[in-house]
């Protein structure tokens, strides 16, 4: 009997704690409920609500358009610039002479013939036309490709 008496105060204390802590997380329980159900009890009030803005912050677009146009204008001036500095050729019979140190007898001016002339109107033409930018594309881009890897390809004997 003293056994089983000791087993059920052992049983009823545990049993015991286990009802004071379910008692402390229900007080802690009701305690929220009632600091988040009074005003003044919570920890954020909303003063003002958010508004959406009539206008974008970002990007300011008429400002990034004068910054690309202006940049373009003078990347292309500058390009231009850096272009004729390394162009080393002769201009003119005065250059020619300042650079020989020698006078010049003569200069022989350019010949335009009539395929000259229809040479270059072909070639503002085909500024404006898409074939004309195949043919370049072609002439320009692909041909040297191709001749360099047939070159290549005789090399290795192939």
């Amino acid at each position: 009997q003293q056994q089983e008496l000791t087993r059920l105060n052992r049983d009823y204390e545990v049993n015991a704690q286990i009802y004071q802590s379910l008692l402390e997380k229900l007080e802690k329980a009701m305690v929220t409920e009632r600091l988040g159900s009074e005003e003044d009890g919570g920890k954020f009030e909303i003063i003002e609500h958010a508004r959406l803005p009539v206008e974008p912050v970002k990007p300011n677009i008429i400002q990034v358009f004068l910054i690309a146009f202006f940049a373009g204008i003078g990347a292309g001036i500058g390009l231009v610039l850096f272009a004729e500095y390394l162009d080393q050729s002769i201009q003119s019979p005065d250059e020619l002479a300042d650079l020989l140190d020698l006078t010049s007898l003569g200069s022989i001016s350019t010949i335009v013939t009539e395929a000259d002339l229809e040479m270059r109107k072909q070639q503002r033409n085909n500024w404006f036309s898409i074939s004309g930018y195949f043919r370049g594309f072609k002439h320009y881009i692909l041909q040297p490709i191709w001749s360099r890897i047939d070159r290549i390809l005789v090399r290795w004997g192939l």
